[in-house]
């Protein structure tokens, strides 16, 4: 089924797939619908990869002196920072990526599909993209 899903989704998504899913034993899938929610992620990522190189971008563009300064982190680590003055414009170019959809094909699944007795509403509205209503 094809959705619109903004890069901001795919990237909440895939962060708390990660986070929640892949780190937690709670949601052990059954074989069908893990290899639906594996083909989904693939896809999702790809289209991820294209956000990054397209952020990383945006970061070079405020990555001079003129529009960034050198600051030190707690650990002592050197890190740049863009300036106030810079700040609306860089989250404006930052939230308008955010904000692009895409046309993703998603591989949906019932819930039932899930093959778990239990699952935590975080987990469920993390994979609410692919399961049918």
């Amino acid at each position: 089924m094809e959705k619109t899903l903004t890069n901001y989704d795919i990237v909440t998504i895939l962060n708390g797939i990660q986070q929640e899913v892949f780190t937690n034993k709670e949601a052990e899938f059954n074989l069908k619908f893990a290899w639906k929610l594996r083909k989904n992620i693939k896809t999702l990522m790809s289209l991820n990869d294209i956000y990054v190189e397209e952020m990383q971008k945006i970061e070079q563009a405020f990555a001079d002196d003129e529009h960034s300064q050198v600051t030190t982190n707690e650990n002592g680590e050197e890190t740049r920072q863009v300036k106030r003055e810079y700040a609306k414009d860089f989250n404006s170019k930052r939230n308008e990526l955010l904000g692009c959809e895409n046309k993703v094909q998603v591989e949906m699944a019932d819930i039932d599909e899930m093959g778990v007795e239990k699952i935590s509403p975080v987990v469920l509205d993390l994979l609410s993209f692919m399961i049918n209503e």
